[in-house]
């Protein structure tokens, strides 16, 4: 049975560490320890909180309106992003009221329109917080080493930087952008996608070396004028998934595109299925053969989706079977890849399904099922309102989030355990994860008790110790 310890960040971005804040786990304890390892991270109310047992509360980090927390590779930190507060020089210079996302702060009577939000990273025991000087959000983990990958100036370099040290340029993008990146399996590279400053000119794909010692050109030439949407690396480094976005239209990728698999060789690119450019919905097999994806069209979460697996670098796909009038997304592999954990629900229009995303998220559920479709049920026991499934490490267990806590329960079914909650919201997710995410947002499931599937074996190589630029 898991109880919870929460860790919070309060509202506004200065330093805040150890005080004791008032539960947000079933018991209430209060302790200033937090020496315990974590179980998850969450950002609900504005507040980033670590759930570990025990049921104590100890507020660490920045203040603000925190979100987005993810683990580093082995558990120690926490990056996550920050909204701040308005100063009392911004409350006295501001006139009338602004419409923005997220949602205006409020100054007296005012409102005002927010910064950007910083990235923070913060050690798993709530020191050594800080801003991570000229990082744009969404950040990505070195899946080897305590290092995070990000672009500056709206694309203008990609950069990494150690958890604790400086930041240092890995590629500057010249008169272009670099519009997306991802890390290689196993940390030793990056890929990304470089917008030329030509508008005539198609997105081009590259690849560079953590240490910046190797820069290379990938032959796949997407459609004129279409941008790159990269998806993630083969696990053995020889290829991407990637979206071909046409005309670089957020319309068109937000009703789907061909997801598509391209060999760093060259050849031609194979296409898998028409998916969202949503990489939680891109799930590789711990053993790299194969990726599960929510294949279907659509910007809607609740309508015309449902899951596949495909064999890369084949590129067939198989579809997992589901009753007319539901849905299939969120999938998550077992640490042996026997089973799938995903997320089903009524379609829109079906009974049950609702008016709108509102009374639709409560009929989410949680299901397990062979790759192929085999044994197909719901899992006993499982709060309603279900999002973003996560292993144990042992397969035993299943966490998930919903709008008002976050859970556990036995892969087999059973007693589901509130890890945390009850939960406040915080402002409303924007249209990308609008039905993807709870307006609470998702738990961030720590590497000590996430399942070890949920990145792809290297099948038997030894781990590469990465070498990074300026020698951190």
């Amino acid at each position: 049975m898991l109880a919870a310890l929460t860790v919070a960040v309060a509202a506004g971005c200065g330093l805040s560490r150890g005080s004791p804040s008032p539960s947000l786990a079933p018991s209430g304890v209060t302790t200033t320890s937090t020496t315990a390892k974590a179980v998850a991270a969450y950002a609900a109310g504005g507040r980033l909180t670590e759930a570990l047992g025990g049921g104590v509360t100890s507020e660490v980090g920045a203040s603000g309106q925190a979100a987005d927390p993810t683990w580093s590779y082995d558990g120690a930190w926490l990056s996550y992003t920050c909204q701040s507060s308005p100063t009392p020089s911004e409350c006295s210079t501001t006139q009338g009221g602004f419409a923005a996302h997220p949602p205006p702060q409020r100054c007296g009577g005012l409102l005002l329109p927010p910064g950007p939000p910083s990235v923070h990273v913060v050690r798993a025991d709530g020191s050594g917080d800080h801003a991570v000087a000229g990082a744009e959000s969404p950040v990505e983990w070195s899946p080897s080493a305590d290092v995070l990958a990000f672009t500056t100036q709206s694309g203008a370099a990609l950069q990494i930087a150690a958890a604790d040290g400086l930041a240092t340029d890995l590629v500057k993008a010249g008169g272009g952008s670099i519009e997306s990146f991802v890390w290689s399996h196993d940390g030793t590279a990056l890929a990304y996608a470089l917008h030329s400053a030509d508008p005539s000119t198609a997105d081009q794909v590259f690849s560079v070396a953590a240490d910046g010692s190797r820069y290379q050109r990938w032959p796949y030439v997407p459609p004129e004028h279409a941008g790159i949407i990269l998806a993630g690396w083969w696990p053995d480094g020889t290829g991407i998934l990637a979206w071909p976005d046409p005309d670089h239209s957020a319309s068109i990728a937000a009703d789907g595109l061909p997801l598509v698999s391209v060999r760093l060789a060259g050849g031609p690119a194979q296409t898998l299925a028409t998916t969202l450019p949503y990489r939680p919905w891109v799930r590789w097999s711990p053993d790299g053969r194969s990726v599960a994806v929510v294949a279907g069209a659509g910007r809607e979460p609740w309508q015309a989706k449902s899951l596949a697996v495909c064999s890369v670098p084949g590129g067939g796909c198989t579809p997992v079977p589901q009753a007319p009038g539901t849905v299939s997304v969120d999938p998550a592999w077992s640490p042996d890849g026997s089973r799938i954990a995903f997320v089903r629900a009524p379609e829109h229009g079906s009974p049950g399904a609702g008016a709108d995303f509102g009374s639709w998220y409560p009929s989410r559920r949680l299901w397990v099922t062979g790759p192929g479709g085999a044994d197909a049920h719901e899992v006993p026991g499982a709060a309603p309102g279900v999002a973003a499934p996560a292993w144990s490490r042992d397969g035993g267990s299943l966490g998930y989030s919903t709008g008002s806590s976050v859970n556990s329960v036995p892969a087999t079914g059973g007693s589901a355990a509130q890890v945390a909650g009850p939960l406040s919201g915080g402002p409303a997710p924007g249209w990308p994860l609008i039905g993807k995410a709870p307006w609470t947002g998702l738990a961030a499931w720590a590497p000590s008790w996430r399942s070890v599937g949920a990145v792809p074996t290297l099948r038997g190589r030894p781990r590469p110790r990465v070498r990074l630029p300026g020698g951190f």
